[in-house]
């Protein structure tokens, strides 16, 4: 099937890790995700996804900075 459609190949731990990483970037509710892994809590999910969160943090600011001044 991933020759056929041409994916990249996943182990199934690779898979769960890309499905945190994408649901964190599209700003998937954060308690919705550990849930969706099975993890425990909200602050082991970001510990282990830390590297996509700078680009979220700018992003959540910015809509705050948005919001507060009306843009």
């Amino acid at each position: 099937m991933v020759k056929e459609t041409g994916v990249p190949h996943l182990t199934s731990h690779g898979l769960w890790h890309a499905y945190a990483t994408v649901a964190l970037q599209a700003s998937i509710d954060s308690k919705a995700v550990p849930q969706h892994l099975g993890q425990a809590n909200v602050p082991t999910t970001y510990d282990m996804y830390s590297h996509v969160m700078p680009d979220l943090e700018k992003e959540a600011v910015l809509k705050i900075e948005a919001n507060l001044l009306g843009k």
